[in-house]
């Protein structure tokens, strides 16, 4: 099979996906987003926006249930929704104490950070959240997953102390020494929002896949703005408190940052309620197979890569075929 045919049924196969699965769906998930204190009311604004329009797109895009997703401001209408450090506690011990299972749970910070005195701090109304309080309170928590995606300035100071086993970190700055206010919300908004943070086409969106875009767009809005970039994003998902520069492409074992990041989904495949189980179960294993292939190919011979691709691919088609008819 030619390259050039393989990417001709991949669009083909695309195309059935989109008109097949034309939404999302959130499973035993848990959304948390707190903005800080904005400090000069154009700051204020900009992270009340912000966190609304994540609480949206969650809601509205990504098929969350509007009890899925919390949202703890600077300035509410409730006061109980103050993103003060009662009440963001107050949230975590209600996730921790739910009966319902939680697979993953996410956390936005939203504002602005600091470091001082080795401790790492997202400030918020009243006393400030320290890196140490969110682990205390998080290590309560009974899940697969925790995502913390801290969007503040000085946040690569929240990876010494929170990463670990099960845990992906995202911070907008690569050291605690980049003080600026951060754009990198901003961008993965929009990456997500629009739907351009889907960067293979798979009609889903992984963690990975948002937070690269978002680093891209970061420093191409530096780039247009002619502005020395004051922020560069980091990853860590593999527990050793470092993390790596954002975009990254792939990672080919639990070892590397991004592998985690890369299975972990703010947008996932949605099939008809009727749709056998035995049908889904098997259009998954093939694209987890379609995933697993994609990190080999550097090692693969190129023809021995496209056929086994284009097989994937027909059995994949195939099967969504089968399951858009119910």
């Amino acid at each position: 099979m030619t390259i050039q045919n393989c990417l001709a049924l991949c669009i083909v196969f695309f195309s059935l996906l989109t008109l097949a699965f034309p939404g999302s769906v959130s499973a035993n998930q848990a959304v948390l987003i707190v903005c800080g204190s904005g400090g000069e009311p154009e700051y204020e604004e900009r992270f009340a926006e912000w966190g609304e329009r994540l609480q949206t797109v969650f809601i509205s895009q990504l098929s969350f249930g509007e009890d899925q997703v919390t949202l703890l401001s600077e300035r509410p209408d409730d006061p109980r929704m103050i993103s003060s450090l009662m009440n963001i506690e107050r949230e975590i011990q209600s996730i921790i104490q739910s009966k319902s299972e939680i697979e993953t749970l996410w956390v936005f910070l939203i504002g602005h950070g600091s470091f001082f005195a080795q401790q790492a701090k997202f400030h918020t109304p009243g006393l400030d959240l320290t890196a140490q309080q969110l682990n205390e309170w998080l290590s309560g928590v009974n899940v697969k997953h925790t995502v913390i995606i801290n969007a503040s300035s000085s946040s690569a100071g929240f990876i010494n102390d929170l990463s670990g086993p099960g845990r992906i970190l995202c911070t907008a700055t690569k050291s605690v020494s980049e003080k600026n206010a951060t754009e990198f919300m901003r961008f993965f908004l929009e990456g997500v929002e629009s739907g351009a943070a889907d960067r293979d086409f798979d009609e889903r969106i992984s963690l990975l896949e948002a937070a690269s875009r978002a680093a891209e767009l970061t420093q191409a809005w530096y780039d247009a703005e002619r502005l020395l970039a004051t922020e560069h994003a980091l990853l860590d998902d593999n527990g050793d408190k470092l993390g790596v520069r954002l975009p990254i492409e792939s990672a080919k074992s639990p070892e590397q940052d991004g592998y985690l990041a890369a299975q972990c989904f703010l947008k996932e495949f949605s099939f008809p309620e009727n749709a056998p189980i035995e049908l889904v179960q098997e259009y998954r294993a093939v694209m987890d197979e379609i995933v697993s292939l994609k990190t080999k190919k550097t090692t693969m011979a190129e023809e021995d890569y496209y056929t086994k691709l284009e097989q994937l691919l027909i059995s994949a088609a195939s099967t969504n075929r089968q399951i858009k008819q119910f």
